[in-house]
């Protein structure tokens, strides 16, 4: 999250989807009125920022629902948003016009310096 919210400061607009993935899972816990919840397998972030130039960048994250030490966001975590899109079944960003969408969703976030840079 502090990782994000440095990105926001460095961003002149940055949207962020967060959200879990239930899919493919058999465990469950009990909520505050004892109704049994499904427990997420996986947990997710989708980044779209655009620059003051008017320039977008997107970043998808995906961690599965495990003991993580990690105290940071690092390059194996990252995938495009077009693979997030297929693992999650969502489809982010869908107010981007066509051609825009398109390149953004595709682009590889490990390759993108500015992710790694700020």
């Amino acid at each position: 999250e502090s990782k994000l919210r440095g990105w926001a400061k460095k961003s002149d607009t940055l949207y962020v989807v967060t959200g879990c993935s239930v899919a493919g899972s058999d465990q469950y816990a009990l909520d505050s009125e004892g109704k049994q919840i499904t427990v997420p397998t996986g947990y997710y972030k989708a980044l779209l920022r655009l620059d003051k130039d008017k320039n977008y960048s997107a970043l998808g994250i995906w961690m599965d629902h495990a003991a993580n030490s990690a105290t940071s966001i690092r390059k194996d975590m990252v995938m495009s948003i077009d693979e997030l899109e297929k693992k999650v079944g969502v489809d982010f960003f869908v107010n981007l016009p066509e051609a825009v969408q398109k390149t953004v969703e595709a682009q590889n976030p490990a390759d993108e310096a500015w992710w790694w840079n700020n």
